[in-house]
């Protein structure tokens, strides 16, 4: 009798430890799977945001050369956008600031409330002669741009990119470039 007894403890023992090792391994598989989860989120969050950051930053370009660097044309075709001009009488140097909510919908650049928004896109212009851009023998001026979008919730750069545009007269500061 003492035999079954302890013979069907000792399988019930084997069978508990078997049972722990099994439910061990599962939640040991379950916290991974739980981890590959959150990475395979975020990356699909952060290359949504690349691809958005990617289009606005080409769209305000082409935008920018369209305007022949003029930023105040540029601001007309971004209402709710915040324009800086360096100099009044120089339309082709300055900032240009672009406000997008978490969805990338453009929306009014408040400074006041920089978080606010989701996304800030800006555009920095300068003036300089056109020999520092296109070699020494470019006569003339140029104007460089630097554009980047910003994650406004932790300051995370997502993308930029550097244009630049010849103005084909040499021109005093406030005149057109034709």
């Amino acid at each position: 009798m003492t035999d079954h007894r302890q013979n069907a403890n000792s399988n019930t023992a084997l069978f508990l430890m078997e049972l722990i090792v099994v439910i061990g391994f599962f939640s040991l598989v379950s916290v991974i799977c739980v981890r590959l989860f959150v990475a395979a989120s975020v990356a699909s969050t952060n290359s949504v945001n690349l691809n958005h950051a990617t289009r606005a930053i080409e769209s305000l370009a082409d935008a920018w050369t369209a305007c022949d660097s003029d930023l105040n044309g540029l601001s007309a075709l971004y209402p709710g956008a915040k324009l800086s001009l360096s100099d009044p009488a120089d339309p082709y140097s300055g900032v240009l600031t672009i406000g997008f909510d978490e969805n990338w919908q453009p929306e009014s650049y408040d400074d006041s409330t920089p978080r606010r928004q989701g996304f800030v896109i800006y555009l920095r212009a300068e003036r300089v002669p056109a020999a520092s851009v296109y070699g020494p023998d470019a006569a003339g001026d140029a104007v460089t741009a630097a554009i980047s979008s910003l994650h406004c919730a932790d300051g995370t750069a997502i993308g930029s990119l550097t244009v630049d545009h010849y103005l084909f007269l040499t021109e005093t500061a406030g005149e057109g470039s034709r």
